[in-house]
């Protein structure tokens, strides 16, 4: 029997779209007013570039047929995109307050790396 229409394991994909987007638009706006990287953003960017893939893929799994396949197609994009805002945004703050950019950056480029890491395992299942 299908579930289409019905309660299913998608009950987090629109709360992950909407927080995703916004924390895509938390960085937009920290890279045009935010000089400096602090360090509530870039937990922030952490949580969110690896933290609410990881909670989505393991708390509601969903990893075959066309709900598998939609979920890569649209959570990995929308998770990557915002983790790319803000390690561009650590960057540019780093740069803006005369930091070293490698040594602030290095935390939010790991964030994004494993990002990568759980779309991958998540295609691996």
């Amino acid at each position: 029997m299908s579930d289409i229409g019905g309660s299913s394991n998608g009950a987090f994909d629109l709360p992950f779209l909407a927080l995703q987007a916004l924390m895509a638009l938390v960085f937009v706006t920290a890279l045009l007013a935010v000089p400096r990287p602090l360090l509530g953003l870039r937990v922030a960017h952490a949580a969110a570039c690896a933290g609410l893939p990881l909670l989505w893929l393991v708390a509601w799994p969903v990893t075959s047929g066309i709900e598998g396949a939609g979920r890569f197609l649209i959570g990995a994009p929308a998770s990557l995109f915002p983790g790319l805002l803000g390690l561009t945004w650590v960057a540019v703050a780093a740069r803006r307050s005369d930091r070293p950019v490698w040594s602030t950056a290095w935390p939010s480029a790991a964030a994004v790396g494993a990002c990568v890491a759980v779309w991958a395992v998540f295609l691996a299942m």
